[in-house]
């Protein structure tokens, strides 16, 4: 008897120890997903983990989640963190954007344009359906616009930037803008962090993750 009650005392320390752990805040496969296939966009970055905003400036869901990027940025969980772009172009418009931006990239001002082409879209309400439509919302911001559409058209980089775009948003299973993936290896979304304001908690705690501060 004796022997038994002490048995069942050690399994309820057992059962007790384990529910004293606390709950992963966040769980894979419900507020992010775990990419497949993983890999970074740019170069590993010693200390820092790659995040990555896919995004379209034909996109206003982006437009209104600049604002929660840009404040994230200001805080001190986001210098863990290296940030890239991904530009992504699902459809023809969204492709113009998606080769402009690389375009940008290419002529060295894609961050110094980032905002601006966000407000001639959404705020100015300029109408791009081309790129020599793009051409002319960049050159309202200092850009040389035959220089822009030389770029757009004919850079191999441009190309290329473009081509592997199309194949990391298959591969990161990116079907709807803004998505963020983290390190390569998870996509968070507005639905899944459980609102738009709350995807850079996610991000915040599987930037930790990755960098060890946290159980992997």
């Amino acid at each position: 008897m004796m022997r038994r009650l002490l048995s069942l005392l050690s399994v309820f320390s057992i059962f007790a120890a384990g529910c004293g752990h606390a709950a992963e805040p966040f769980v894979e496969g419900v507020n992010y997903y775990k990419v497949p296939s993983p890999q970074l966009i740019g170069e590993p970055t010693p200390g820092k983990v790659e995040v990555a905003e896919a995004f379209n400036y034909g996109c206003i869901h982006c437009f209104h989640f600049q604002p929660l990027l840009e404040a994230w940025l200001k805080t001190p969980a986001a210098q863990k963190a290296k940030l890239v772009y991904l530009p992504a172009g699902f459809n023809p418009v969204f492709a113009v954007f998606a080769r402009g931006y690389f375009a940008a990239e290419e002529l060295g001002v894609a961050e110094k344009t980032h905002n601006g082409v966000y407000d001639q879209v959404w705020n100015q309400h300029a109408t791009v359906q081309t790129l020599d439509g793009l051409a002319d919302v960049y050159s309202q911001l200092g850009v040389n616009k035959n220089e822009f559409l030389k770029a757009a058209n004919s850079s191999f980089n441009v190309d290329a930037k473009f081509r592997q775009s199309l194949q990391l948003l298959e591969r990161y299973q990116i079907d709807g803008t803004p998505s963020i993936v983290v390190a390569g290896k998870y996509r968070i979304t507005g639905d899944s962090a459980g609102s738009m304001d709350k995807v850079f908690d996610v991000v915040n705690y599987l930037v930790d993750q990755e960098l060890g501060h946290k159980r992997k």
